[in-house]
């Protein structure tokens, strides 16, 4: 359980730790996918940054991506 709260909290190295320690392969898994989820939600965060720095920006484009944004926040929540 204190693995997967180090998880929540955004403490990825104290739950990669914790894992290794009591060898759990759900929680590897569990890992391996926060980290992507993150990843992803910090590529999206970029690309909306990109397009509000353009001068003639895409509403539709921005939207599609604060929504897109939501969902791989929503995905990190409920690892």
């Amino acid at each position: 359980m204190k693995a997967y709260s180090y998880l929540k909290l955004d403490k990825v190295e104290e739950a990669k730790k914790e894992s290794a320690h009591i060898h759990n392969q759900d929680l590897d898994q569990k890992i391996v996918a926060y980290e992507k989820a993150k990843k992803e939600v910090e590529e999206t965060k970029k690309q909306v940054e990109e397009e509000n720095k353009k001068d003639q920006k895409d509403e539709k484009k921005l939207k599609s991506l604060a929504d897109q944004q939501k969902k791989q926040e929503e995905i990190m929540k409920n690892i």
